[in-house]
Order: C-alpha cells, then sequence, then structure tokens
C-alpha cells in the first residue's frame, strides 16, 4: 500500500517507439525480486522512483529508493540483477536490454553479516556486470566507504573498502573467520573471489585494532588443551591496547607482516601466516615486563626475574 503515487508516460515522437515512463509514490513495505533472484531488496517506509527511459537507442531503467529501514541480500548473491519487464503491458515494444542504475538511500540498512545507518549507494546492473560504484555508511560508531563489482558470467567479485572505526566483529563475519576477537577496527582491503570456487580469493589489506578484546569462549575452545588449568585466569589477560598487522590473502592462507600486539605488560610482534581451519605458522618474539613475568610460572623458573626488575628491563 502507498500513497501520492504517480504515472507519468510521455511520448519522445522523434526516436521511434522511443517514451520515457516514470512510476513512484511512498509505500509502507516494498519488496524488489531481481530477475533469477532468490531473496528481494525490501524497504520499509520508503520513497520510491522508477525511470525506464527509452529515449535513446541504448534504453536505460533508474530506481531511486529513500527509505528508513532497508535490506539487502549479502554480497555474492544476485540482487542487482536487470528487473524484468512485462512484455504483456506493451506487446509493441519486446523486452530490450536495459542498463539499470539504482540510488540507494537508507537510514538503516542490513546487509548480512553488515548492519549500518545512513547508508548510501550508487548501483549498477547491466548483462554482464552489476555491483556498486560507491557505497557509504555509518557502522557502529565508525563509518565505512567503498566499492564492489560483480561478473556475473563468471561470478568473480572484487571489492575495495576503507573504514574507520568500526566493530571488528563484522569484518571478521565478512571473511568468515573465526570470531575471536573484537574491538574498533580501522583499516583498508580490497580482494577479487570466484564466488564458485573460493580458493582464488586474493587481496591484501592493513588493520589496526584499538582497545580491544579477545573472546575466552573461542580461546577456549581451540587450546583448551593448551591452557588446561589455566582457563580460570584467561578473562583477566584478554584486553589489549592495540593489534594491528598487513594482511596478504591468498585462497584459505592469511599472511600477515608487522604483526603488533600490546597487551598489559607483553608487546608481541613478529609475522607468520595461518591455513583458516588449519595449521598455522608464526614467528614471534615477546617483551615482557618482570612484573607480568612475575605472574607466569614458566618464566619464573626460566629467567632471574628479580634481576630483570633490578635493572628496569623486559624480558
Amino acid at each position: 500500500t502507498g500513497t501520492g503515487g504517480y504515472v507519468d508516460w510521455r511520448r519522445v515522437p522523434e526516436i521511434p517507439k522511443g517514451k520515457v515512463i516514470r512510476i513512484g509514490g511512498r509505500f509502507d513495505h516494498v519488496a524488489f525480486l531481481p530477475r533469477d533472484g532468490q531473496i528481494p531488496l525490501t524497504a520499509k517506509n520508503a520513497e520510491v522512483e522508477v525511470v525506464m527511459d527509452d529515449s535513446t537507442p541504448d534504453p536505460k531503467g533508474v530506481v531511486t529508493i529513500r527509505a528508513e529501514e532497508g535490506s539487502v541480500p549479502p554480497l555474492g548473491t544476485r540482487w542487482l540483477l536487470p528487473l524484468r519487464e512485462d512484455a504483456d503491458l506493451d506487446p509493441d515494444s519486446p523486452e530490450r536490454d536495459r542498463a539499470w542504475t539504482f540510488a540507494i538511500h537508507a537510514d538503516s540498512l542490513e546487509m548480512p553479516p553488515w548492519k549500518g545507518k545512513q547508508f548510501v549507494g550508487d548501483a549498477f546492473s547491466h548483462r554482464e556486470e552489476s555491483g556498486l560504484h560507491r557505497f557509504t555508511a555509518t557502522v557502529g560508531e565508525g563509518s565505512i566507504e567503498g566499492s564492489y563489482h560483480f561478473e556475473n558470467v563468471d561470478n568473480v567479485a572484487e571489492l575495495h573498502a576503507q573504514w574507520t572505526d568500526i566493530p571488528a566483529r563484522y569484518l571478521i563475519r565478512h571473511l568468515n573467520l573465526p570470531e575471536v576477537l573484537d574491538g574498533p577496527i580501522t583499516g583498508m582491503i580490497r580482494y577479487t573471489i570466484d564466488y564458485d570456487d573460493p580458493g582464488t580469493l586474493e587481496g591484501a589489506g592493513s588493520f589496526n585494532i584499538r582497545d580491544g578484546r579477545f573472546s575466552a569462549d573461542v580461546l577456549a575452545e581451540h587450546f583448551q588443551e593448551q591452557l588446561q588449568e589455566d582457563l580460570a585466569g584467561l578473562h583477566a589477560a584478554l584486553a589489549f591496547s592495540r593489534f594491528s598487522a598487513d594482511v596478504t590473502l591468498e585462497g584459505d592462507i592469511v599472511k600477515a607482516e608487522n604483526v603488533l600486539l600490546r597487551l598489559q605488560g607483553i608487546t608481541l610482534s613478529g609475522e607468520g601466516q595461518f591455513v583458516t581451519d588449519g595449521d598455522m605458522d608464526f614467528q614471534l618474539r615477546a617483551s615482557i615486563t618482570p612484573a607480568t613475568a612475575r605472574r607466569i610460572p614458566a618464566l619464573l623458573r626460566s629467567f632471574n626475574i628479580e634481576g630483570h626488575r633490578l635493572t628496569q628491563s623486559n624480558i
């Protein structure tokens, strides 16, 4: 249901069968199901306008949506393919290869696993490709912007994005990595992937998380055998002031350089790589204050803690 609806049909006499059709209104709920799509793009309390422009040899379509709430399928699914036109509405004009653009504005928007506010996106859809020329949104207390390109035939996607102080959990979920930590993250990434073959993932980026915290549950699940009796005291050592690295993505391998992790009394640095759901291989250097070393039994047995304290030097 809607209000303020309108239809404007205008003939362009200088073009054979040329016309411009404009349809719009304000609707309480709208669902757009694109051709061959499985999940609709939905909008609530939305001003919608659809323009089909056949005034030039290359037909165009423009969809403008300004919504209070919106939801779109996750990246990698078909949600920006050309909208189907009903040939019965205009039997004299056979279906044409129309290039569509979408101007999307939403006060709040959900694109699993992302949730954001003040989303603005300039999208496009042609027969061969679709995507977002540019998008911006507020996520948590931070912001994100970027572009997304999807080749419809080959199912290949390319993403460029940069963000400031967004919750790290959204990025971790997007990359299908274990949710081992959270905190405000700043960084950038670019990657390409063939969704028919996840092993083709290739990209690079960097990140810096400040004043974050590791997940005790995830660490206990992965390292229960190694931690054993130390599980009870794990919660007190999970906060960190900084965690940063430069990363490279190659299939299911994540390579990291310039790794830096600062916890209370401990600084770790190094480089290495890990396989998703597989082996981890890192070269790490640790600098530990004497006060912190006193609370680690293995260090008490192996180092002269008091000597380091007197000389005010870390281990």
